[in-house]
């Protein structure tokens, strides 16, 4: 087998993907992923009191849940990197490319296409899986 999970990496995996997410879904393409995903346009009268609305609710479980998704997501990978004695950041890399091509962004397409949102959704959430797998890989494997 490869090398021993570490379970403080993948820890940092969580929180680096959360950080991550906050700045892609925040101040990078926040404005067009609530468009587009939401149907809310911050300038209209409308998408300022749904705005309001959301805000009430709160983020509170969808980021316990997502927080909680890329720490599962990062032990499988590290155990995936542990059995195919993956050590360094280039292999980890290449496998995880694979994964994201053939897993991510088929799933993402369809569920973006089926519900008649923008294609270029498509764009903001496969990119993000990408980045936040990359980073994910790097932590792993260094």
């Amino acid at each position: 087998m490869g090398s021993e999970i570490n379970f403080w990496y993948i820890l940092l995996s969580g929180v680096t993907s959360t950080l991550i997410g906050f700045f892609w879904y925040g101040p990078i393409f926040g404005k067009i992923w609530m468009k587009d995903s939401l149907n809310i346009d911050q300038t209209t009268e409308e998408g300022q009191r749904k705005m309001k609305e959301m805000q009430k609710k709160g983020a509170t479980t969808p980021m316990i849940v997502s927080i909680f998704g890329w720490l599962i997501t990062a032990y499988i990978l590290s155990n995936l990197f542990s059995m195919l004695e993956i050590t360094n950041v280039s292999e980890g890399l290449k496998i995880v490319f694979w994964l994201w091509l053939g897993f991510t962004v088929p799933m993402k397409t369809t569920t973006v296409l089926f519900s008649n949102h923008p294609r270029r959704l498509i764009f903001i959430d496969t990119g993000y899986w990408l980045v936040t797998l990359i980073f994910i890989t790097i932590l792993l494997t260094i």
